[in-house]
């Protein structure tokens, strides 16, 4: 579980400087079509959202290991 946590920790990471990116780019509005770039947002959420769910799956665990 906390190898599992370690890695979403990593691939979080990189998903919001992807999504720094993405954003960049729809600030700017250069590019005819950003649904590439709203598709990267979408995804960095969801990604988040799972990290935020192994994260108290985690620390559920260890709460109990400790007691």
């Amino acid at each position: 579980m906390i190898t599992t946590t370690k890695y979403l920790a990593y691939i979080s990471v990189l998903a919001i400087i992807c999504t720094h990116l993405a954003l960049t780019d729809i600030y700017h509005n250069k590019e005819p079509d950003l649904t590439l770039e709203w598709f990267v947002v979408q995804v960095t959420i969801f990604i988040i959202a799972i990290f935020i769910v192994s994260v108290l799956m985690t620390l559920k665990k260890i709460t109990k290991e400790v007691k």
